[in-house]
């Protein structure tokens, strides 16, 4: 057992790869423009202005407006776990992979499920169907649903592409009742439905997702950053006849546009 022939980079890579593949954070989300050590900053951009052109007037010239959002990662997870050798762990790679794995897939569910409910905490007042009455779900109208929530944000004059529906298990199963849904999908690691649209946009399917709504998110609504390299570190452990791995995680979110760019439904599934 060799501490000194720990390389954290070859754990911090696979960890990364594993998070990305299995965290749907980062289609949900705009990452940062910059990173400096523990803060990120990320660009608003403000609508641009077209004017009618007259050849007899001058042009006139507009900046670019963007107001910057800076974030000091407010969030921090960790990990550590035992293993006989580390150097024999991380100079195979099937072992390194599936430690790393299990790893990535605990964070990637508790980041997805924190970004996820700050989206939904943080749906403006005039953005909720069924407020003040949930939205009772048959299978006859829970795509209907996701096409008024849509119809919402096309009026709101939200972006088309990047626009995600955000369901629970339960709501799916509602949903493959509807003769318009097409049985050729697939569900990714990440939650993204393959091979599935409902009205132009892509589905995402969370086990912990509550049933009692759905969510339509634009990724310029909400900001996340992360750092998963930088932290990771071997020790001989002194109570145990092994040798620890240890990491730590940063991260943050933030919202990116004031009000409109998040849409969700109350329901109650029958």
């Amino acid at each position: 057992m060799a501490i000194e022939n720990f390389k954290p980079t070859l754990w911090e890579t696979a960890l990364a790869k594993n998070f990305h593949e299995n965290s749907c954070v980062s289609l949900i989300t705009t990452p940062p423009v910059e990173k400096r050590g523990d803060k990120v900053i990320f660009n608003r951009v403000q609508n641009g202005t077209w004017k009618d052109y007259d050849a007899s007037k001058g042009i006139t010239w507009d900046s670019v407006s963007t107001t910057k959002a800076e974030l000091t990662f407010p969030k921090q997870s960790y990990y550590a776990f035992m293993v006989e050798d580390v150097d024999a762990c991380q100079t195979a790679t099937d072992v390194l992979g599936a430690v790393t794995e299990e790893q990535a897939l605990c964070l990637a569910e508790k980041i997805d499920n924190e970004v996820i409910n700050f989206i939904s905490e943080n749906v403006a007042e005039e953005n909720i169907i069924g407020a003040e009455s949930p939205v009772t779900i048959t299978k006859l109208n829970a795509w209907d649903t996701l096409v008024d929530l849509n119809t919402m944000a096309n009026k709101k004059k939200i972006p088309v592409s990047g626009r995600y529906f955000i369901v629970s298990p339960t709501f799916l199963g509602a949903l493959k009742k509807d003769e318009r849904f097409k049985y050729n999908y697939e569900i990714s690691s990440n939650g993204m439905v393959t091979g599935l649209k409902v009205d132009g946009n892509t589905l995402i399917v969370k086990a912990s997702f509550s049933d009692e709504e759905v969510l339509l998110t634009h990724k310029s609504a909400t900001g996340f950053g992360t750092q998963l390299d930088g932290h990771t570190e071997a020790m001989r452990l002194e109570n145990h006849f092994a040798e620890g791995v240890r990491g730590l995680a940063k991260y943050g979110y933030t919202k990116l546009r004031d009000a409109d760019g998040a849409f969700k439904a109350k329901i109650s599934i029958t």
